[in-house]
């Protein structure tokens, strides 16, 4: 795997440790290793320097990213300790002026300061003219274990997978909540303390957006507009051939993983990974198909088309388009990066259903380094489980060693290194917490406290889940509420009111929020509590502007879901782009989608709705002469992404019908096996309906389904059809 040059000049200043971590900047000193060192980044390393030590290495190295990292404060004597404070070797001036001019003189693109500074800090540093400062929040104890995985995940990010630094500062928050977040005996989750970002940019995960624009091949400068793709003659007839696959990850930590709520950020890091991938593939090859796929649009021809992601994997996908595409590989280029990062985002993690036992970690030395692993499970397309094991095989690629994936599927990381066995040990096997305790043992952390540490540090397997009250609720973690606090009462009023600083929190607005979790079991109602679950109804800052549904036209729904996805996810949504997913040669319609999902019971009903049979229809996506294949699916898909939480966010909305047999709902003692009647579309449970030769449940949701009659409507059938054949007899 070759990597695009020595983008990053690295200056990395670090203490003597020896906390067994290889220091907080273990990760950091990989970067610098010959074996595990990537191609694209260049690392001159300080130990313990003095001034003029530094000054001589900035004029002769000229880094654009300079780390700097204080030595460990030993609070206990077995203690992995905490963050302290930076002093250059034989400096007699009191405080942080030293490092803070030092930094700015040499003015890299990026400094991250793994040190105790004040709340002035790191918005000074900018206002100097750095660029990107990362900076722990003043007033906080910060773990050197926390801080030693957060600044493994940037590194990683920002120089393997080529992030800009909000993206990779993004993907670290999500990686440390997920492998740092503890679940405490009364179900609430205590997140990890997280840095702070000051730049020009928010820190977000990147979408669609970030892939670079189309340089319009020579000859179509008159016919292409690279600000208009759709319009280009089959632009729309686009289709990414991409089955689906279950894929297993060995991921490092114990059975508490494998929780809703973290899970969900790691989801987060992994789709934003291979969109970065994605957004930057380069094609190599092309071949046409002989025999074309039987669901494609008519006119349409197929490609094999090869192709090198951004960090050199290399991968093979089935693209189908009108040859006027496809005859110009600039164009099947770009036609790839924008349907693989849509697709990226689709991966989801699968939880085992609720009352069956969490997977037992275990470890093997061929494993990450003998570091305790859990079992999971992601659904993804086949084109995904090709790239990652591809990067999962290269030891120069940390960024799923950095998110703790130790296998996909039977090939092994081969990117750990021993800092990264010793920090992940420790991760799992518990992280003090800011009063000096120990934390609940993050390996076992579950909503039964008796599943904590075992005496001895063995490690115990959590029996169930935490109930969706316990997975809802999260606690203020000892960096979230505090630095937000500190910095925005302290900083400069210029850049107060400027908005240039984050904490780690604000980069947590990911793809669908949370949205991307599925259970393992027959009935789709686990799924759809486990949603409800997870999501959070409550927006800030969101006002619906809308009327109410019944009265509410296309362009208001439109224009309010923009601005509640804006705010959901931290980044804007350009009503004129939106919706960028195409249905069918169509741009999808959310519009009525909403309404016919939201007049079935929403999205909780899950299986009970016929997506093909009964919504495909009354949208404008539909044709008489549709073939598509796995219409259902996909309309599910769009609907978690897109519609979810605007669902959960407006419970208005949302036509909560009882069982015309039974007259209970599903919260009352009702079944979970609803349909919905083609005629007039009143709810009913399945095994209500007592009818010989019904079917069942099953051949109402899966495929086309068949078209379901609720009695009543099925009396006045008969009664009609009996009267017909009187009047004609």
């Amino acid at each position: 795997m070759a990597f695009n040059g020595a983008r990053w000049r690295v200056l990395a200043c670090v203490p003597v440790s020896d906390d067994g971590l290889g220091g907080v900047q273990g990760a950091i000193l990989d970067l610098a290793g010959p074996e595990s060192g990537p191609s694209n980044a260049q690392v001159v390393t300080l130990t313990n320097p003095s001034l003029s030590e530094f000054n001589e290495a900035v004029a002769a190295s000229r880094p654009n990213f300079i780390y700097v990292a204080a030595p460990p404060l030993q609070r206990e004597e077995k203690s992995a300790g905490v963050v302290g404070a930076f002093h250059f070797r034989g400096d007699i001036t009191p405080g942080e002026e030293a490092l803070l001019t030092a930094l700015a003189e040499a003015r890299p693109e990026v400094a991250y300061v793994d040190a105790v500074v004040s709340p002035h800090f790191g918005p000074s540093l900018h206002q100097r003219g750095v660029a990107n400062v990362v900076v722990w929040p003043a007033g906080t104890a910060i773990p050197t274990a926390v801080a030693a995985h957060y600044n493994c995940a940037f590194a990683a990010f920002l120089i393997n997978t080529l992030a800009s630094p909000p993206e990779a500062f993004a993907a670290a928050s999500h990686s440390t909540q997920a492998h740092c977040m503890v679940l405490g005996s009364d179900g609430t989750h205590t997140v990890p303390a997280l840095p702070a970002f000051v730049g020009a940019a928010r820190p977000a995960l990147p979408d669609s957006a970030s892939i670079p624009p189309l340089a319009v091949p020579p000859g179509l400068q008159q016919q292409l507009d690279p600000n208009n793709l759709p319009a280009f003659p089959g632009w729309t007839d686009v289709r990414l051939l991409a089955p689906r696959a279950e894929l297993r990850l060995l991921l490092t930590g114990g059975s508490g993983l494998v929780d809703s709520t973290r899970l969900s950020f790691l989801g987060e890091a992994l789709r934003a990974l291979l969109v970065m991938e994605a957004r930057g593939l380069q094609l190599t090859a092309r071949t046409p198909l002989d025999k074309l796929p039987r669901n494609l649009p008519a006119g349409c021809a197929a490609a094999r088309c090869d192709y090198t992601t951004s960090s050199g994997a290399a991968g093979s996908v089935v693209l189908g388009a009108p040859p006027a595409v496809l005859e110009h590989p600039t164009l099947v280029e770009h036609a790839l990066r924008m349907t693989l990062v849509t697709d990226a985002v689709s991966l989801q993690f699968r939880l085992p259903p609720p009352g069956l036992s969490l997977p037992t970690p275990r470890s093997s030395k061929a494993v990450a380094g003998g570091t305790p692993v859990v079992d999971t499970v992601v659904v993804t397309s086949v084109w995904a489980v090709e790239v990652l094991r591809a990067l999962c095989k290269e030891p120069r690629y940390r960024s799923l060693a950095a998110l703790g994936v130790a296998a996909v599927g039977n090939a092994a990381d081969c990117a750990f290194t021993p800092a990264d066995v010793a920090r992940m040990g420790l991760i799992a096997g518990g992280l003090p917490a800011a009063n000096g305790a120990v934390a609940t043992t993050i390996a076992a952390a579950s909503s039964d406290p008796a599943s904590a540490q075992a005496p001895g540090g063995g490690l115990q397997t959590a029996d169930t889940l935490p109930s969706p009250s316990a997975q809802h609720g999260v606690a203020a973690g000892v960096g979230a509420g505090v630095g937000d606090d500190v910095i925005m009462t302290d900083m400069p009023a210029g850049l107060a009111d400027g908005g240039h600083t984050y904490f780690g929190a604000d980069a947590m607005m990911g793809y669908a929020m949370n949205g991307h979790l599925h259970f393992l079991g027959n009935s789709d109602m686990a799924a759809a509590a486990g949603y409800a679950a997870a999501a959070s109804p409550d927006s800030p800052g969101y006002t619906c502007r809308r009327p109410p549904l019944s009265a509410c036209s296309e362009a208001q729904f439109y224009d309010d879901l923009c601005e509640f996805l804006t705010l959901l996810r931290g980044k804007t949504v350009e009503r004129s782009k939106f919706p960028e997913a195409v249905l069918n040669g169509v741009s999808l319609d959310l519009f009525a989608l909403y309404r016919e999902v939201v007049s079935r019971g929403g999205f909780r009903v899950g299986n009970g709705i016929n997506w093909k049979g009964q919504v495909f229809p009354r949208m404008r996506n539909w044709t008489e002469s549709n073939k598509q294949t796995g219409v259902g699916n996909a309309l599910k898909r769009h609907y978690q992404n897109y519609l979810w939480e605007y669902e959960v966010a407006h419970p208005e909305d949302v036509t909560l019908d009882r069982c015309v047999l039974c007259n209970a709902r599903d919260r009352e003692g009702g079944a979970a096996d609803w349909l919905c009647c083609d005629c007039c579309e009143n709810w009913v449970h399945h095994s209500c309906d007592k009818r010989p030769g019904l079917g069942q449940y099953k051949d109402y949701t899966q495929g086309n389904g068949r078209v379901y009659v609720c009695p009543s409507c099925s009396r006045e059938q008969e009664a009609g059809e009996a009267l017909k054949r009187q009047r004609t007899a």
